[in-house]
């Protein structure tokens, strides 16, 4: 039997299952690797901004080739091998020193040729160098073509952290995708406090646009550049210079030797803009803590990423006195790993004092690999649509499946051509396919020739589209575990290159989802659930109704309130009386 682990391989359904249960362990193993890099450099924001520590499985890869090491071991167990395909010469020399150690003898091939790994570096620093423009034409556009006028801070503002996207504004218009306004909730004195912190996530051609219209918005915004200064830049540039003392030394696990491994994802993270961008934020944050600004509340859209990890210990440095909540108001697949604190990143200091979560469900699984996190339920802001009754809307002649793509770009190409496939399959028996692709993603670059007549491309608020869904399919999108508190069955695209990231709670093993890996099975389970009886579509329903309660906190006033702590503005305000209490 041979195996085949690299990009443009494919492993069986049963090994793609045993993959999956390989990382469920690994999971384990490999934060206490990083923990014990992280040993020593515990005050060290350059070893946190690194790609090594971030433990983003989307972003490192590390994690994907310490399972294949794993999973190659407990294969060798238990399986006759003939022979192992792998990607990196990484993967190769780890898999080599273990077979040794065996005494196995196992042909190893590496598809990686011998200068692809200095392609990668190259490509990586020429990007390093785009990036620096982008930041400078950034600069440009902050301070000098669409400078802040008349900059105003408000007495004990609330600083609050998000995104801003390409789409992000409609006809003038801020569309929160974050915090959804706060669900409408908050009056107009409740909202002169609130001060947004944006991240820029916008492609060259759209950031002019994007923040002319930031400066025409009513909301206040502070944009990074503003308050910048050049030495900042020259700090964070200056990264991949202080980086190299982070150079991973002799590293065992288990007895097998992952010096390889470490050394690979060191390289590919030398120059990397991530953590510029996150040393950026930083100073960012350093520059406002020395303006006139007095905050009272700091709310973080925390996904525990390299810039979150900055700003976190910026806050701490320098805003002591502000309380900081780290709000979580996504759920996560569980191999997405910096999305879950470890005990290591706690003790840094690196971790907000509180964490809030959009479900009950979600205290205790954010918890897994640090017990001592402070963790509340907050509004659901981004869901608060499972709560809402399903408009009436005339029911479409065929049953329609919608495939929801993920922001990642190979992942989604999988998913096109596994759906395009399936549709093949099912030609002329009522059934139509429709792709939604990730609303942050550059959609040339996902579909060019992977699209076919068969598959319609739906964009815009996914919200208009739910009565008109039968069946979801796809993988890593929250929007899977959405359709799910709605009553609608999921199929879960199975990975078969590596790590299937399944959105999907653990513990809800309901029949209202299913895991496939082949058009075969993906056509047959369409089938099935297009054909459920009205009793079993009822028991769906069911089922949705408690994924809501458990996942999906409802936004009210009184928890909106208690989220931005409003509540204890009326000991501050002894002589009048609180509007907010009223």
């Amino acid at each position: 039997m041979n195996i085949d682990l690299s990009k443009t391989g494919r492993i069986g359904a049963d090994h793609a299952r045993r993959f999956d249960a390989v990382a469920g362990q690994a999971r384990y193993f490999y934060n206490d690797l990083v923990s014990d890099l992280a040993k020593g450099h515990e005050n060290d924001l350059d070893w946190w901004v690194s790609g090594i520590a971030s433990r983003n499985t989307y972003v490192c890869s590390l994690f994907q080739e310490f399972c294949q090491v794993l999973f190659v071991k407990e294969l060798l167990c238990n399986e006759e091998i003939k022979g192992v395909v792998v990607e990196s010469r990484a993967v190769k020399k780890c898999l080599v020193s273990m077979c040794k150690k065996k005494g196995r003898e196992i042909p190893i091939k590496v598809r990686e040729g011998f200068f692809s790994f200095f392609a990668i570096l190259l490509n990586a620093v020429l990007d390093f160098g785009k990036d620096i423009v982008r930041q400078l034409y950034r600069t440009w556009l902050s301070k000098y073509r669409f400078p802040p006028v008349g900059r105003y801070y408000p007495e004990q503002c609330t600083l609050v952290e998000l995104f801003v996207l390409d789409n992000s504004f409609d006809k003038g218009d801020f569309n929160d995708r974050y915090y959804c306004d706060f669900g409408g909730f908050l009056t107009d004195e409740e909202k002169k406090p609130l001060v947004y912190l944006p991240t820029l996530s916008v492609r060259l051609k759209n950031l002019a646009r994007i923040i002319k219209e930031i400066r025409s918005d009513k909301r206040i915004f502070i944009i990074q550049e503003e308050l910048l200064k050049w030495n900042d830049y020259l700090y964070a540039w200056l990264y991949p210079f202080r980086y190299l003392c982070f150079y991973p030394k002799k590293v065992s696990w288990n007895g097998v030797d992952m010096t390889p491994l470490l050394r690979r994802a060191w390289w590919r993270h030398l120059f990397s803009s991530r953590s510029v961008e996150a040393l950026l934020k930083y100073r960012f944050l350093k520059r406002l803590s020395e303006e006139k600004i007095t905050v009272r509340l700091i709310v973080d859209w925390y996904e525990n990423q390299d810039m979150d990890k900055a700003a976190n210990l910026a806050y701490r440095h320098y805003f002591p006195n502000s309380m900081v909540i780290g709000y979580q108001g996504f759920d996560t697949q569980k191999y997405w790993l910096c999305a879950y604190p470890s005990e290591k990143e706690y003790t840094s200091g690196i971790v907000p004092p509180i964490v809030a979560v959009c479900g009950e469900s979600l205290v205790e699984e954010r918890k897994r690999f640090c017990r001592q996190l402070k963790i509340e339920v907050a509004p659901a802001f981004r869901n608060q649509g499972v709560w809402q009754e399903s408009r009436s809307q005339e029911i479409p002649t065929k049953g329609c499946v919608m495939a929801v793509l993920p922001l990642e770009t190979e992942n989604a190409k999988e998913i096109i051509e596994i759906v395009k496939d399936t549709a093949v399959l099912l030609a002329g028996k009522n059934v139509r396919f429709f792709i939604k692709p990730h609303p942050a993603a550059r959609m040339k670059s996902i579909y060019g020739e992977f699209l076919s007549p068969a598959l319609e491309i739906i964009e815009g608020d996914i919200k208009q589209y739910w009565d008109h869904i039968d069946v979801v399919i796809g993988n890593t999108s929250s929007v899977l575990l959405e359709a799910v508190a709605r009553g609608k069955p999921v199929i879960v695209i199975g990975n078969r290159r590596g790590i299937t990231n399944n959105p999907i709670p653990e513990q809800l093993d309901e029949d209202i989802w299913r895991l496939v890996f082949t058009s075969g099975e993906l056509a047959e389970t369409v089938e099935y659930y297009l054909s459920l009886s009205f009793e079993v579509k009822k028991r769906f329903a069911t089922i949705g109704e408690k994924i809501r309660a458990q996942y999906f906190a409802p936004v009210t006033r009184a928890d909106v309130i208690k989220l931005l702590r409003l509540d204890q503005l009326c000991h501050l305000m002894p002589e009048k009386q609180c509007g907010t209490c009223q």
